[in-house]
C-alpha cells in the first residue's frame, strides 16, 4: 500500500464534458476504506456518475455512498449502490456497473416534475408519469414555480393526465392552471394563477375536458356580452345538470344550454 497517496475528500462536480451530459465525479475517500476496511487502495479509485444530475449535491452523494462501499471492487454490491443511489432526492432510476479494474460507473435519470404533490408540507412532487417522488426541504424554488395536485395518492395518474388535458385549453387565454383537486367524491375542481375558481363536477378526463371547452367558450361571448373580459371571470361551476354558473366581477349569472339565465348585480 502507498502511504503517500493523498485524495481529497470532497466530490467534484464537472459538467460540459459532452453536449446534454452533466458528468459529476466522485473521488472517494480511499484513504478511510484502506485504513478502516484493510482494502488495497488501487482496488477502487471512484465512482463515476454520468446522466441527469441538476438537482445532485456532492456533499449528499459523498455522505450515503460511502457507508455503504466495503472492499475492493470485487467486493462492492451493485446492488446495494443501485438502492442509495435511487434514493436520492429527484432520482428515478440509476444503472451502475462495474468497469476494471478500480471503477464504477452510474447513470442517473432525473424525475421530470409538473407539480407539487398534496396540500400539506410533506416536499412531495410528482413526475409526467403520475409518480410520486420526495425533494429536498431546501428547495423552496422548485415549490413556488410548479402547480400543485391535490387528492389520494392512488389517483396520482389521473390527475396528471387531466392536468396534461386541460393545461393545453387554457394555453390561448394567456393562463394557467395552479392548482387541480380530485376530491375523494370524485368531483374535479382547478384554481387558475388569474384567480379564477372553477368547479368541474365528475366525470373521465375526456368529459371534463369536453364540458369545460364548451363552457368557456360560452362564457367568453358572456363576458363580451356584459362588456366585461375573460379576466373578470372569477368563479366558474359546472356541476349543474341543465347549465352552469358564472360570477364575474360585477354580475353574477346562471346559464343553461338554451342560453337562459338570471342575472344578480354585486
Amino acid at each position: 500500500m502507498n502511504e503517500n497517496i493523498k485524495l481529497p475528500l470532497d466530490i467534484k462536480l464537472i459538467n460540459g464534458l459532452s453536449a446534454g451530459m452533466i458528468v459529476l465525479i466522485i473521488v472517494l475517500a480511499l484513504i478511510f476504506l484502506a485504513k478502516n476496511l484493510k482494502t488495497d487502495i488501487a482496488d477502487l479509485r471512484g465512482i463515476v456518475i454520468t446522466g441527469d444530475s441538476k438537482y445532485q449535491n456532492p456533499s449528499n452523494i459523498r455522505d450515503a455512498i460511502l457507508p455503504n462501499i466495503s472492499g475492493g471492487i470485487i467486493d462492492v454490491n451493485l446492488v446495494v449502490v443501485k438502492s442509495v443511489f435511487e434514493n436520492l432526492p429527484w432520482v428515478r432510476s440509476a444503472t451502475v456497473k462495474k468497469v476494471y479494474p478500480n471503477r464504477i460507473n452510474v447513470s442517473l435519470t432525473e424525475h421530470l416534475a409538473v407539480g407539487v404533490w398534496g396540500d400539506s408540507d410533506e416536499w412531495k412532487m410528482v413526475n409526467a408519469q403520475g409518480e410520486i417522488f420526495e425533494v429536498g426541504s431546501d428547495e423552496l424554488e422548485e415549490f413556488v414555480r410548479y402547480p400543485k395536485f391535490v387528492g389520494s395518492d392512488s389517483q396520482s395518474v389521473q390527475i396528471v393526465n387531466m392536468y396534461q388535458k386541460l393545461k393545453i385549453m387554457f394555453s390561448p387565454m394567456n393562463t394557467q392552471i395552479s392548482k387541480i383537486q380530485l376530491s375523494p367524491r370524485g368531483n374535479w375542481s382547478i384554481l387558475l394563477d388569474n384567480g379564477t375558481h372553477l368547479e368541474l363536477g365528475r366525470g373521465s378526463v375526456e368529459q371534463i375536458f369536453e364540458n369545460s371547452k364548451s363552457a368557456l367558450q360560452t362564457s367568453v361571448k358572456i363576458v363580451e356580452k356584459y362588456g366585461k373580459r375573460v379576466e373578470d371571470i372569477k368563479y366558474l361551476d359546472l356541476r349543474y345538470q341543465d347549465g352552469y354558473a358564472i360570477q364575474m366581477s360585477g354580475v353574477s349569472l346562471i346559464e343553461s344550454p338554451s342560453s337562459k339565465h338570471t342575472i344578480n348585480d354585486k
